[in-house]
């Protein structure tokens, strides 16, 4: 009697349906970014702490909140982007069990991490005197609202705006 294939060999799968790995839950997600923000609002206060003493002596208060607005949008969107393209995961991602990966779950990349997470860096509009601050607060906040939107919307991969603008990304449990 033979077999359809010889010792040590695999026998080929069979054709169907190729299995996708199941999407973070919008709750879950959120509550990553909400890990996060924790994380990170310890670290945006340092820069506030200590640039008022030092730039004490400028000649007004608009370059201090341009310089702590610059410092706080690159570090926000360096912690993102670096974490989620070297380790596929923020601490609050990792956390909760989810990480960001390609169709194919392999790493997404430095570009592809920038372009998903460039809206956390929306807050470097304080640079503007007077409206600088609103204006980002307000693009920050459209930006969340219409990623939720997205990510609720899109059943089978949960993917907002972000997610697609990086090529399609996918946050998927670990």
């Amino acid at each position: 009697m033979t077999t359809p294939y010889s010792p040590g060999q695999m026998k080929s799968p069979e054709p169907g349906p190729v299995a996708h790995p199941v999407a973070g839950s919008p709750g879950r997600r959120a509550a990553a970014r909400l890990i996060d923000g924790l994380v990170l609002v310890p670290v945006a206060l340092i820069p506030s702490a200590i640039l008022p003493a030092t730039m004490a002596g400028s000649p007004s208060g608009h370059l201090t909140t341009a310089v702590i607005a610059l410092v706080n949008a690159a570090t926000f969107l360096a912690y993102f982007s670096l974490m989620e393209a070297c380790l596929q995961q923020t601490l609050g991602k990792r956390f909760l069990g989810l990480k960001v990966t390609t169709d194919d779950g392999h790493h997404i990349g430095l570009v592809p991490a920038v372009t998903r997470n460039i809206w956390v860096a929306f807050g470097v509009a304080a640079i503007i005197p007077l409206v600088g601050s609103l204006l980002g607060g307000l693009a920050s906040l459209a930006a969340v609202v219409t990623i939720a939107v997205g990510i609720s919307s899109d059943h089978l991969h949960r993917r907002g705006w972000h997610d697609r603008l990086a090529g399609g990304t996918l946050v998927v449990g670990v």
